[in-house]
């Protein structure tokens, strides 16, 4: 965690960074702003998390982070798939909150995954169970013994909102409704390009 304040006759910030026993670990000074210093205070944060290694005692949430960290945001995936990878990982931390990875049973994890599957369709809850199953194989590949608690999961999970025959056109009338609506609805003019103009 930082801290932030303002010292001296010029008025400059610095940050300091503390762990969890409140030890200070990293500091600097001498910044024109705050959001300077909180810019490099991240920076120190994000760099301090992953110097250290996984270790079995990490949180599920840490241990995704680390996971998105080293192989999801360096990564040539476009900027919406790896928000979309984020905001799994704050499903992740709301979910599980500061629970101790090798302290998660199948049986708490398969509960915590039927909760989510009450609101959530199928597909959401399968991607979430792949991620959480992704960090578990990525700190095995560091050594680090850990029970694999997705293993043998159930998926469950709401019906998606459209069925799939909702998503074609079946008869003839119904494409006939569709060219009507476009060829009233729309204007030529103002949505072709033309490149010689």
């Amino acid at each position: 965690m930082a801290t932030y304040r303002q010292r001296g006759k010029k008025k400059l910030w610095d940050y300091r960074i503390f762990n969890e026993k409140s030890e200070l670990v990293a500091s600097g000074s001498g910044f024109k702003t705050k959001r300077e210093a909180m810019n490099e205070a991240m920076k120190m944060e994000q760099q301090k998390s992953l110097v250290n290694s996984i270790s079995s005692d990490i949180t599920l949430y840490d241990l995704w982070f680390e996971w998105y960290s080293l192989i999801i945001k360096p990564s040539d995936l476009a900027e919406t798939t790896k928000n979309k990878y984020f905001i799994r990982g704050s499903v992740i931390r709301k979910l599980f909150g500061n629970q101790k990875v090798n302290k998660i049973k199948h049986s708490a994890y398969q509960r915590k995954l039927n909760m989510y599957a009450e609101k959530y369709t199928k597909n959401h809850v399968r991607r979430l169970n792949s991620d959480i199953k992704k960090a578990i194989q990525f700190a095995k590949r560091d050594g680090i013994l850990l029970n694999d608690f997705t293993d043998g999961v159930v998926i469950a999970g709401k019906q998606s909102v459209k069925e799939s025959d909702d998503k074609y056109l079946h008869s003839i009338s119904d494409y006939e409704k569709v060219i009507y609506y476009l060829e009233s609805n729309l204007d030529y003019s103002n949505s072709i390009v033309y490149p010689w103009c």
